[in-house]
């Protein structure tokens, strides 16, 4: 049940990338064509050992034909999926892991899908993040505690800083010295004159 609830974070989180002009355009042909044509399984969390497999081949087959646009964040998923594939329920390092992968890959995700969306036109629906990234495509799960190890603390919410409004500052009196200071009257020296 666990390595079900990671790999759907990490399917969620993996949402894919698609087909754009400026890339080669039959890479990203064949990308969006395959983005289309695997929506479903995309999408849906694997529920079997051979299903993670699938998913495994299917994530690995995109990052290798994904447009050079968004290749970087492909790579990203698949080290999402990949590393969900890894968890151990009963290990709680094992599964830190895992949260920890999908929650860095989270912008990732939300750039995939929304590149996909408007360069594939593709909608692979919102993508599950822990944190907000984008509120137009992203749904963010509250943690489920009697699963969930890691704590999400939002970022302390810092006010806007503050210029001062420039005070008047006093005048302070000050003196001029002239340019050259003449050396002061020393006695002559006093010896035996000869």
């Amino acid at each position: 049940m666990a390595v079900t609830v990671a790999i759907t974070v990490m399917t969620g989180a993996a949402i894919l990338v698609g087909c754009s002009s400026e890339d080669d355009g039959s890479d990203t042909q064949r990308f969006c064509a395959d983005v289309a044509a695997n929506a479903a399984a995309i999408v849906t969390p694997p529920l079997t050992e051979d299903d993670v497999d699938s998913t495994l081949d299917l994530y690995r087959d995109l990052a290798d034909a994904a447009p050079i646009t968004i290749e970087d964040e492909m790579r990203d998923l698949l080290l999402n999926v990949e590393t969900a594939s890894t968890v151990v329920p009963e290990d709680p390092e094992s599964v830190q892991r895992t949260v920890a992968v999908a929650f860095a890959t989270e912008r990732s995700a939300v750039a995939v899908r929304n590149w996909v969306l408007t360069n594939c036109g593709v909608d692979l629906g919102p993508v599950a993040t822990i944190a907000p990234q984008d509120p137009a495509a992203t749904t963010t799960l509250a943690p489920d505690i009697s699963t969930t190890l890691v704590t999400v603390v939002p970022p302390p919410t810092v006010p806007p800083a503050t210029v001062p409004t420039a005070t008047p500052v006093a005048e302070v009196p000050t003196t001029t010295l002239p340019a050259e200071v003449p050396p002061p009257d020393v006695p002559p020296a006093t010896g035996a004159a000869g």
